[in-house]
Parts: structure tokens; sequence; C-alpha cells
């Protein structure tokens, strides 16, 4: 952050360290400060009984926070419904003696900032289950240590959101978008000068001044007979409305805009009309512009119903909550010194996972707007493009940047493309956005199922700009290599393009269907392999993460080849990047429209809703399967084995792999009739370069026309187990080619044993298929 936004007097009181002497220090942790590692075991890392770190936390406050935050995470697991992941964590271990549980402390260092985090992994270096920041006591002297104000409507708090929301006005670039202030929402809120008693009623949004700027209400639905705008009561409000009669989280959140010195307030319920579906569908598509233009949301994070409020109930508030604390690193070397520990990561995810931010509709909201102002949790926080402060951290969290469990990152992204600021974009940068978004989205919850891709209709449109930029890149660089026998090789970095003919087979424009249900039509191959795992997923050491899987919606939402098929799962999407190896060409992709879509309304929220029939054709490579594992490992069949009868015991090979399927074993996937394995790509970032691949299974539909469906996916991460994995492919192509045709410029496996190597080689046998 500039220099002139930080500030380092704070107004703090002098820095307490723990000590022994005191009692705020167990011998363990004191010695751990000494040196790096284990000198008894010769470990770079530290190993404790869980049974001992819990029996210190009584009163030693450095591990109290490595109990918290253990049992924060075992939280999280249980709110998500994540049962496979639970099952490993070290507190939902049923053992004899409590000391087997033996954590690992691992440190992660940044040489740059001197900064690290603290680690706790079990098993023996597998899934982190806890972390802490280590923070050089220079960089943390702006954590606000002094006591919260009793009240989050107390004037302090009032002052420090002022003071927020001032110097993102004044310091942060990136927070500044040309957005058109003669746009406003169909109707909006027009609230009375907060000298009086308050006033509601509706108002036109082309009856608004231009240069008037309004705010949003992100807010959880429910409560008894919530008020609510109909065709009936749409003339009325414009004359008023009842006070009395708005929810207590309304008439909180109209008091919040006049007291930040507005009089504009767009709430869904009451400026959309709830049983009209065609102003219903069109308001839903205008998501992108509604939040996008204003000038805050207001987020009633902590709220379950609208009943509960915006504000934090006050006997709840601990004036305490979140506080550090400090040690002394005496092991010599770069990172000796004086550190804040911290575990405000943790904070950021609190926020992310509040009843209203664990909500489908709400994670759009907070992407599109340009600032969130979160209240009803322990703390108030202030979200924009460039950083996210607390009450705890009134000028970001010096470690983490502002939490990245927010959306900081994604929200300068939106504003970029609406800003135009397209010429530095990257095929992985742009992904990588998207990723952000998929994750954050995936675990949402929705009362209207059906409301999947409605819901993410605001992001899409968003993002839809970029996508719709490198789409016609795609289809003119393809264009140009079909009419030229002499073409060059592509750029350094750029992948070979697999054809993607559908639009130009019907004579569609790519801007009509670059979005597939989930899935972009630029480098569409690069996302199919997806995985539905756990949130530890991504803080891992050795791929040891437990799959978690999700379920299938009741009604048809999307095909099975989506993400968006699945709910109740963290999805972890495929990583965009142009140097790893792709096997497979998506040839066509069908998305029948929702039956409820109107095609005049090209605007309607609907317009991403797909219908059953949906589907993709691949061309691909088949490796029959013959034994699932539920966890780990897969049976192939042998088909070399396979044609001497006599050889019965060689009929299959079992390789060595890490499933991830996307509905639970028992559910689905132990009632697949012919299931098979379809490689997609090599992960050339690592030194084995392991082989992702689909799990698919064939059915046939009423007319008797064969398709797959996915059941998943698995990485196998041994070079050997890869090559036993590509023989079999070979031997079944050479054994049962059926439809399958020979293709040349396709990469297969070399024949180095030491290192995996992918060759280009022509006349590969490969099939079509369709999924479903």
């Amino acid at each position: 952050m500039p220099v002139s936004e930080s500030s380092s007097n704070t107004g703090n009181a002098p820095l307490k360290f723990l000590s022994v002497q005191d009692g705020t220090l167990c011998d363990w942790c004191h010695d751990g400060l000494q040196r790096p590692g284990s000198k008894s075991e010769g470990n770079p890392f530290r190993t404790r009984a869980l049974s001992d770190l819990l029996e210190a936390s009584s009163y030693c406050k450095y591990c109290a926070m490595w109990a918290k935050a253990l049992r924060q995470s075992e939280r999280d697991l249980k709110e998500e419904g994540q049962e496979a992941a639970l099952k490993k964590h070290p507190l939902a271990q049923d053992v004899v003696e409590p000391k087997d549980v033996k954590l690992q402390f691992l440190s992660l260092h940044n040489w740059d900032t001197h900064n690290f985090q603290l680690v706790i992994a079990w098993p023996h270096l597998g899934p982190q289950w806890a972390a802490l920041d280590f923070i050089k006591a220079d960089d943390a002297k702006a954590i606000n240590t002094k006591p919260l104000p009793v009240s989050d409507q107390d004037d302090e708090t009032w002052q420090s959101v002022t003071e927020w929301l001032a110097r993102c006005d004044k310091y942060h670039p990136f927070c500044k978008h040309a957005k058109d202030p003669a746009w406003k929402p169909s109707r909006l809120l027009y609230l009375s000068p907060p000298s009086g008693p308050l006033k509601v009623r509706l108002v036109e949004g082309e009856d608004v001044p231009d240069q008037v700027e309004y705010l949003t209400l992100s807010h959880r639905w429910g409560g008894t007979n919530p008020l609510q705008l109909t065709r009936d009561t749409l003339e009325p409000f414009k004359s008023s409305m009842s006070v009395d009669a708005l929810s207590r989280t309304f008439v909180d959140a109209c008091n919040t805009v006049r007291k930040l010195g507005h009089a504009y307030l767009w709430i869904d319920s009451l400026c959309i009309i709830q049983n009209d579906v065609e102003d219903w569908a069109l308001e839903a598509g205008r998501m992108s512009s509604v939040y996008g233009n204003s000038w805050l949301n207001i987020c009633a994070a902590g709220a379950s119903t609208d009943n509960d409020g915006l504000f934090y109930p006050e006997e709840k508030r601990d004036v305490d909550a979140w506080l550090p604390v400090w040690v002394r690193r005496e092991w010599g070397g770069t990172f000796s010194g004086d550190y804040c520990v911290s575990d405000h990561h943790n904070w950021w995810m609190r926020v992310a996972d509040s009843p209203l931010n664990r909500r489908a509709w709400v994670l759009q909201e907070r992407i599109l707007a340009p600032r969130v102002l979160h209240f009803g949790l322990e703390q108030v926080a202030l979200e924009c493009c460039s950083a996210s402060v607390c009450e705890r951290l009134p000028y970001g969290d010096p470690t983490t940047g502002g939490g990245h469990a927010l959306m900081s990152l994604t929200k300068q992204f939106v504003l970029g493309v609406r800003n135009d600021d397209l010429d530095q974009l990257t095929l992985e940068g742009v992904f990588r956005d998207w990723n952000q978004v998929v994750r954050g989205y995936a675990q949402g919850q929705l009362t209207v199922e059906t409301d999947r891709l409605v819901a993410l209709a605001g992001l899409v449109d968003a993002f839809y700009p970029v996508f719709e930029s490198m789409a016609e890149t795609d289809i003119l660089e393809d264009t140009d290599e079909e009419g030229d026998d002499n073409k060059e090789e592509p750029e350094a970095g750029v992948p070979d393009r697999p054809g993607e003919t559908s639009d130009q087979a019907s004579g569609k424009q790519p801007s009509q269907s670059i979005f597939l249900a989930g899935l972009w039509k630029p480098y569409l191959w690069m996302q199919l392999a997806w995985r539905a795992t756990s949130r530890i997923q991504r803080h891992q050491m050795n791929d040891n993460a437990p799959a978690a899987p999700g379920k299938r919606y009741d009604q048809y939402v999307a095909p099975t080849w989506s993400w968006c098929s699945l709910k109740d799962a963290v999805i972890e999407p495929q990583e965009v990047r142009s140097i790893d190896t792709y096997f497979v060409k998506v040839l066509d992709v069908n998305i029948k429209p929702s039956p409820d879509f109107d095609p005049e309304n090209s605007l309607s929220g609907l317009k991403y809703c797909c219908a059953p029939g949906s589907s993709l054709r691949l061309q691909c490579s088949i490796l029959p399967i013959a034994g699932l594992g539920i966890h780990d490992g897969m049976q192939f069949f042998n088909l070399d084995a396979m044609e001497d009868s006599e050889d019965s015991e060689r009929q299959t090979i079992t390789i060595e792999s890490k499933n991830f399927y996307d509905v639970a074993f028992q559910q689905e996937a132990i009632h697949s009739e012919m299931p098979c394995a379809v490689p997609i790509f090599a992960d050339r970032t690592r030194i084995t370069e392991p082989l992702h691949c689909l799990i698919l299974d064939a059915r046939k539909d009423e007319q008797g026309n064969r398709y797959f469906v996915r059941l998943g996916a698995l990485v196998i991460l041994e070079v050997g187990d890869a090559r036993r994995f590509w023989n079999g492919v070979e031997a079944f192509d050479r054994i049962d080619p059926g439809q399958a045709q020979r293709y040349d410029d396709l990469y297969r496996l070399g024949p180095t044993d030491r290192k995996p190597h992918y060759e280009k080689e022509d006349g590969v046998l490969q099939r079509v298929i369709e999924i479903r």
C-alpha cells in the first residue's frame, strides 16, 4: 500500500512477549523458538503428540492459537459436509492412545519479506490442517491491539469505516473504474434524509439524477411474512413503504445508507417483482450492471434470516477477539528476531464462510460490487479491489495482502475488464481468476437448485468480453491454419488448439455460445479435468488430500462434464497452462437451451441455462477399467495377456492412482457398467509429469445411441504407472480398434523409462465419443 496510506502510530500498548517465566509459553514451544527442527529426530521439522498440544493449550497462548486453528478447520469441514476429509482430520481420529497422532510442524518461509507461515501436517508430510502467520514485529506495528469497541454501531467503528472508504477513494487506483453515471437499476428505494425519521418509497431508476450514487444490500432471505415487491404492491410502494413492515435487516441497512450520506438503496426482494417471471428473469440477467455500478455493497454477513438484523449482537462481541501474540525467535540466522504470531487468515476464512457468504448468489455480488462492507461478524470488515481491512487490521493484512479467502484480486480483474484493460492479460492469468470464481461458487448454497447457472450469470457477463476476445482470436487462427499448407509453428508458449467446430458448422457466431454450462469455449479441452475434492486439497504436500465427492441435483442443471452438475462439492478446477501436454480434441459442443428461456429476451438471466441432452464430442484415447479403486488404484484390462487364454492371472493390471469421484463411490461409480479412463493431459510443472484422466461410464439412450457420463477423475503420479497405462491404451487400440480412426500430430509417451517424455506421432488411433 502507499506509504501515505499506512500508519505506524496506532496508539497500541508496548509489546508483551510470551515466556515460560510468566506461564504464557510451554517448554515445547519455547524449545521450538530456539532451533528450527527436531534435534533428536534429525528432521527439518518438529513433531508433537496432539494430546500434548491440547493439554498445554490451557495455559500456553501459543498452543491455544494452534488448538483454535485445528478446531476451526474441523468445524469448517463439518459445516461443508466434507465427510471424507473430516474422517482424516487429526481431531477426528478414534485411536486407543491419543499420543499416536503425531503432528508435524513445518515452516514455509518467504525469503523476500522474512515473514513465514508455520503449518501443521498429518499424517507424515500429508494434508495441512492448521496454519499460523509469523510477521516481523516491525511489519506488524499497524495491527490494532487495543480493545475493540463494545458495539459495531459505536462511533469509533463508524469513524473507522469512514476512514477506510476515504483511503480507498484517495489511494486505490485499481478501485476506480469508468462506469456510466447515468445507468441505474430499473427500480431503487429512496430513503428520507437522516435528520428525520426513516421513510422509504420505491422510485423508477430513470427518474434518479444521473450523478447520484446508490448502494446495494446482500442479505439472506427468510423470516416471517417478508415484505416483497409484487404486481399488487408495485404502485402502493411508489407512495410509501411501511417501515414497521420492513425486516430488521432492511431497516438497519436503510439507516446505514443514510449514515454514510446517501439516499438510494437497491434490495432484490423490494426492487424486483417477485411474482412476475418475466421481470425476475430480466433483472436476474442484469446483476453485473446492478452491482458493478453501485457505490458500495452492504453485506449482512452474520445474519441467518432478514429478521436477525445487520449488526453483531452486542452481548456476544468480544473486545479482545483475534488478538495476536508476540514471540522471540532466537535460533540465529535470517528468520530470527521478534515476531507477531497471527491467525488472521482464519479470520478472512470466517468472513468467506459466514452464513450469508456461503450463498451462491452472494459470491457474484461480492465480486461485482467495487466495495463490500461486512457487518454481523466479530469485526466489521471492508473488502475492495485493492485490499481487505477490518478493525484489527485497519491497514490490511501485512502477510496475506488482504486475505486469500477474499476476492480482491478477482475484483481487480473484473474492474480491469470493465475499463477495457485487456492488453496485459495472459491465458494463465485469465483462467486463474476464473478458477477462483469456480472454487468459491461451487461451494455456494442455493434454495432453488435450478438457479445454479442463473446465479452465476452476472459473473459470466463480467468475464464475457475477455473470453469473447480469446474465442474470436482462436477461431481466426484456426481458420488461417486450415487455409495454409505451409503454416508456421505456433508461437512459443501457445498450445496447439484442438478443433472446436460446432459454431462454424451451425453458422452461429462464437459470441453466442462461448460459455458452455460452466466452462468456456476458448481452450475448452484445458478445463475438463476438474476434480471434486476438499478444501485442504489446496494446502497439501504430496497429493494425500482426500477426495470429497458431492451430490447430483434432483433436477437437470448441467451435463456431467461440467462442474455445475454437482452440488455440495469443493471443486478444484484444472489449472490452465500452455506448457502442459494434451491428448484430446473437442470436436463439437451442443448446449440445448432451457425450455424456460425466451430467445426474444437476450438479457434474460436464463440465457446460460441448459436442458437435458446437452453434450460434447471428444476425440480421445480410451482404456477400459476392469476394477474401480475406491480411493487409490485402478485395475485395467491387460489386453496383451487376455490374448493368451491360459494366462488368466495376468488378465488385469493394477496401476497406482489417486481417484476423485464426483459423487460418493457407493452412490454412483459402484453401479457403473462399462467404466473407462480417458487421458486428458500431463502436468509438466512436476518432475514426474502426472497424468490426469477422466473416469467415464458408457450408457445408451432410449434410441439405442451410445454416450458416456462422467464419474470422476484420476491422477497417475508415477512414470512407471503412466507407462503401463499407455501400453494398455495401445493394446486396446490394436486388439479392438472399433470405430477408431488414425490421426496425425498427437502426443504419446516416448521410450525412456527414467523421465517422462512425450513426443508427437502420426497415425495414432483415437475414438470419438459423446459425453452428456
